[in-house]
């Protein structure tokens, strides 16, 4: 279930690096396996032959010959670098390869000195124990397209029984090599995500984030911060604010829902929402301007950017927030990333604060007069 996200150290004893995509790993015996060099492990490779990854792969198409020519040239370099510590070559024992169950090499690094090694192995021990186990977290999980995501919250909470829990919540981007951790609240009933404004740990190698982001200190981040956001959770349910067709059509779009007519010239369900009762409210939203304004969906979808941005019709903001939130961990909702949610919380944020001013603004203009 988590082998995307949990890695293992390949022990190589010999490497034969033969296209820029792949290498051809011996570990022991003859044991020889290809591993398809992912962003992360591209980024340290390069790094090393101090050559920039896209040259390597343009020299390549044009002339297979001058690449290997090139790369053993810049490996032979590396190797001989005067500083030890700093001195790369494949076989070096501090440098870990991490590969996951695909072999796809998702991130290579050099830990210089065989006490940082050893603390990797045992860092890593833990990140495997708490991605994977229920020992302190229990976990929502899902693998979308190029994305991993991890929603955690403490093992002693009883979801139906809460209004909310404090979450950790996990994105992993193995292909573009970008690992973001946000902390936030899910309100379980509506199955609303309410994250922070922000990340609170991000980086762009997966071996940094095993050696560096510690569970314990997000959950108890978390739980910090969770009460004010259900506060805001219940401000945001009790002072409603509405979503204009410009800013829905846009959010959708974004998230990669396509939005389809029926020859009535309604719109159709969208099928990558996977929850009924939020296609309805989507549906619901273009449809019903026909009661009111005489506009159908499609003259919705047609109208000028300026004119979607006056079309309202009793969706909010937290109806759209709590709708994605339902998709986040679907397969179809790869798109939906934390990012997003946390945009509309900014939204929703900056749009009471802007509400609040001009209500001060109107009381002092009474008061004067």
């Amino acid at each position: 279930m988590f082998d995307s996200i949990t890695p293992v150290i390949v022990k190589p004893k010999f490497i034969d690096w033969k296209t820029p995509k792949f290498l051809d790993i011996d570990t022991g015996d003859n044991d020889i396996k290809t591993y398809e060099i992912l962003k992360g492990a591209e980024n340290f490779l390069h790094s090393e032959l101090d050559v920039k990854a896209s040259t390597m792969k343009d020299v390549y198409k044009k002339a297979p010959e001058i690449w290997k020519q090139l790369k053993d040239y810049r490996l032979k370099v590396a190797a001989e670098n005067p500083n030890e510590k700093e001195a790369f070559t494949f076989d070096k024992s501090t440098v870990v390869y991490l590969s996951n169950s695909a072999n796809e090499l998702v991130d290579i690094v050099d830990l210089q000195t065989d006490e940082r090694y050893n603390e990797f192995k045992q860092n890593l021990e833990k990140y495997i124990l708490n991605v994977t186990t229920i020992t302190k977290t229990r976990k929502f999980y899902s693998e979308g397209k190029n994305i991993v995501k991890l929603i955690c919250y403490d093992k002693d909470i009883e979801l139906p029984a809460v209004d909310y829990a404090p979450v950790i919540i996990i994105e992993y981007n193995i292909n573009k090599s970008t690992y973001m951790v946000y902390t936030g609240i899910l309100v379980y009933k509506t199955f609303t995500l309410i994250p922070t404004i922000g990340t609170y740990y991000e980086t762009d190698k997966l071996s940094t984030l095993i050696n560096n982001f510690n569970f314990d200190d997000a959950l108890e981040y978390a739980n910090e911060q969770a009460d004010s956001l259900y506060n805001n959770y219940q401000h945001f349910v009790q002072n409603p604010v509405e979503i204009s067709a410009r800013e829905l059509i846009s959010l959708l779009k974004k998230v990669g829902y396509k939005l389809e007519l029926k020859t009535d010239d309604d719109l159709a369900s969208i099928s990558a929402i996977e929850d009924e009762a939020s296609n309805e409210k989507i549906q619901q939203f273009f449809n019903t301007f026909k009661f009111k304004t005489s506009e159908t969906a499609y003259d919705i979808l047609n109208l000028t950017e300026l004119k979607k941005m006056f079309r309202y019709n009793e969706l909010t903001l937290l109806d759209v927030l709590s709708v994605l939130s339902k998709e986040y961990l679907n397969y179809e909702g790869a798109k939906i990333t934390v990012d997003v949610l946390s945009s509309i919380v900014f939204d929703l944020s900056s749009k009471h604060n802007d509400k609040k001013e001009v209500e001060a603004i109107k009381e002092e203009v009474v008061e004067e007069e």
